[in-house]
């Protein structure tokens, strides 16, 4: 877990840590949280939202940066060894010529080579590139349902959930049911460590607001570069909403927008775009050259479903329908599973499709306990001989039927130990 993570790498020597991972997994509320309780004082830089102007000058005229900040937040010389600057966010600066570079020379080469700094920045890709100038570094990563129910003192459901799963076993119906509680609590928190550090109890099943408000702004500046009008902003954001109303074999969606349409050619470009920046997803659909499109971000697509639910003229179920699917979709995905999606003749779609050497698992997903499988023959008939396994998530727990391996939404997470051959 994150800041059990970063607890470790704080009581040891290292003086310059980076720490990084997508917006929204706490990686600046991890640093705050242990600073109350880690020895020696901690000041804060934000380069996104402070006026670091004075840092920079400094920086630019030729000091590095451990002279800048002990000149400018005048450090005592016997502070220096204990204080721990926490860089949010520094590679905002990037844009300044060789600012980062100054910022990350070897420890050696610095003026105060003990001064202690944490360098905190969403950009991944640059982090990935660099982390080895540091003398330690830490990715920031999605909770997983088995740290949840740790953080959240069932331990024990961790390893009795573990021991089903892997030993392909029916759950008690009392340990089961608390179980599909937890899991839609979980859901509920995106995976991301600040909302499950600061909602681990009594969640509804929605996504908390404040942080639902902050993670939609936050995806809307993300989404709205510099060159960005905001008719452009208006478009990207209604085709996140109206994904879940793909047709079934378009290659695009259908966006409601403030003008009756959009051209196909500009529909694919904001798709595109959307990809490139990580919201969005494309899902190749088996025997045809079309996609669908599904969220990368569980927590967005939840909330975005439930203030725009009257749009889409979704019942609550539904909505759980779709965030549950898109959720074990994801799991999947980050598994490194070939996700593909399938879509027949009469409006039947499997929308979670599991791809190994040639041979498909049909996966299946529903919020009720009540299992409807019309349908499935059309499926089964086209690419039957080619079928491994199929699989059910519901709230039911674990049983095996005529081929189909019904399982409960928690067990997507271990999906490899029921199925060798994924």
């Amino acid at each position: 877990m994150l800041t059990d993570a970063l607890k470790d790498i704080l009581s040891s020597d290292n003086k310059r840590i980076l720490l990084y991972g997508l917006p929204g997994l706490g990686k600046t509320y991890s640093v705050m949280s242990l600073s109350e309780e880690t020895t020696g004082g901690f000041v804060f830089v934000n380069f996104r939202s402070d006026d670091t102007s004075n840092l920079i000058s400094v920086i630019q005229n030729g000091s590095d940066i451990t002279e800048a900040l002990v000149e400018i937040y005048r450090i005592p010389t016997e502070l220096i060894g204990t204080v721990r600057f926490v860089l949010d966010e520094f590679t905002e600066c990037g844009d300044i010529t060789g600012i980062i570079d100054l910022m990350t020379l070897p420890r050696g080469e610095y003026r105060y080579p003990d001064l202690k700094i944490i360098f905190v920045t969403s950009d991944v890709s640059w982090a990935e590139r660099y982390k080895d100038r540091f003398d330690a570094h830490l990715k920031a990563e999605k909770i997983r349902f088995d740290e949840y129910l740790k953080i959240s003192g069932n331990t024990w459901y961790a390893q009795v959930v573990e021991a089903h799963m892997t030993e392909k076993k029916s759950m008690p119906a009392l340990i089961h049911n608390e179980l599909i509680n937890l899991y839609y609590e979980y859901i509920a928190t995106g995976g991301y460590p600040r909302a499950v550090y600061e909602s681990v109890k009594e969640l509804p099943l929605v996504y908390p607001e404040d942080l639902a408000a902050e993670r939609f702004n936050e995806m809307l500046g993300r989404i709205a570069s510099d060159d960005d009008t905001s008719t452009g902003v208006i478009n990207k954001l209604q085709i996140i909403n109206t994904i879940p109303e793909c047709s079934k074999n378009s290659k695009f969606v259908i966006a409601k927008t403030g003008r009756r349409h959009i051209s196909k050619e500009q529909l694919e470009s904001d798709i595109n775009d959307l990809v490139s920046r990580g919201f969005i997803i494309k899902i190749p659909r088996l025997g045809s050259d079309t996609y669908s499109l599904a969220f990368t971000d569980d927590a967005v697509f939840w909330y975005l479903l439930r203030k725009n639910s009257f749009t889409l003229d979704l019942t609550e179920e539904k909505i759980k329908d779709l965030v549950i699917e898109n959720h074990i979709r994801n799991i999947l995905i980050e598994q490194g599973t070939r996700v593909l999606t399938w879509a027949g003749k009469y409006r039947f779609k499997i929308n979670v499709l599991i791809e190994k050497e040639g041979r498909f698992c049909p996966i299946r997903t529903t919020c009720s306990k009540s299992v409807r499988r019309s349908g499935n023959d059309e499926f089964l008939q086209k690419y039957g001989e080619k079928t491994f396994n199929q699989i059910h998530f519901t709230e039911n727990t674990y049983n095996e039927s005529n081929g189909t391996v019904f399982m409960p939404i928690y067990g997507c997470e271990y999906i490899k130990a029921v199925i060798p051959q994924l």
